[in-house]
C-alpha cells in the first residue's frame, strides 16, 4: 500500500496512460504499473505486474504520459468514450487519500461526481491560473456528495467514469484540484485513446 502513489488506465494490452506529473523527478526503471487490484492491503492474485521500457509524453496531448509496459497484459483496455454525451453524472476512482491528514484506503474509492458545464469548467481553470490550456481538453467535477469525500494526494491519473448508455466509461483522469475538501472542484485530462504509437509521437 505504501507504494501507490498515481493511477492510471489501461488503453491497449502494453500501454498505460496517466497523468505526466505523476513521474516527475522519478526514475521509471523503480517504477512498477499494477493492473487488476482490487485490494491495496492483501495479495492480489489476479492482478498482473509490469516494468515500464518507455514513457511518451505527445505534444499533441498536453499532461498525459503513456507508459509502454515491458509485456502485454490479459485485462481488457479501456474503450475510447462515445463522443455525443450530455452526462452530469460522474465517478472518480482510485486510492488517493481520504483527507489531506488520513492515509489512503485498502479498496478502491469510488467517488460520485457532478460534471461541470464547460463554462463552468472554464471558470475553473481560470481560477487555478490554467487559462492557457484548450478547455475541450479537460473536464470540471465537483462532489455530489459535499459532506463525502474528494479526491486527494494519490489520485491523479485515475479514471474519471462518465454514465452513459447504461454503463460507465472513462472521460478523463484526474489532474488537479484546490484541494482534498469535499466542497472543493477538480480538474480532469480528458483521455485520448491512439490509433497507433504512432500518433503519440
Amino acid at each position: 500500500m505504501d507504494g501507490q502513489f498515481c493511477g492510471g488506465v489501461l488503453v491497449a494490452p502494453h500501454v498505460v496512460v496517466t497523468v505526466d506529473h505523476c513521474l516527475a523527478d522519478r526514475d521509471v526503471s523503480t517504477v512498477d504499473v499494477v493492473i487488476g487490484v482490487s485490494n491495496l492491503c492483501s495479495n492480489n492474485a489476479q492482478s498482473e505486474r509490469r516494468g515500464i521500457v518507455e514513457v511518451i509524453y505527445p505534444k499533441a496531448s498536453p499532461h498525459l504520459a503513456y507508459l509502454l509496459l515491458d509485456d502485454l497484459v490479459e485485462t481488457a483496455p479501456a474503450e475510447a468514450q462515445p463522443e455525443a454525451l450530455d452526462e452530469r453524472r460522474g465517478l472518480v476512482v482510485g486510492w488517493g487519500r481520504l483527507s489531506e491528514t488520513k492515509v489512503g484506503p485498502c479498496l478502491q474509492k469510488k467517488i460520485p461526481m457532478t460534471i461541470l458545464s464547460p463554462s463552468e469548467c472554464a471558470s475553473e481553470l481560470r481560477a487555478l491560473g490554467t487559462e492557457t490550456i484548450k478547455g475541450s481538453e479537460y473536464t470540471c467535477a465537483a462532489p455530489a456528495e459535499p459532506s463525502g469525500n474528494n479526491s486527494c494526494f494519490g489520485d491523479s491519473g485515475g479514471a474519471l467514469l462518465i454514465h452513459t448508455s447504461n454503463q460507465w466509461s472513462v472521460k478523463a483522469l484526474t489532474l488537479a484540484g484546490e484541494d482534498c475538501l469535499p466542497t472543493s472542484k477538480t480538474i480532469h485530462r480528458n483521455l485520448v485513446i491512439p490509433q497507433n504509437l504512432a500518433d503519440l509521437s
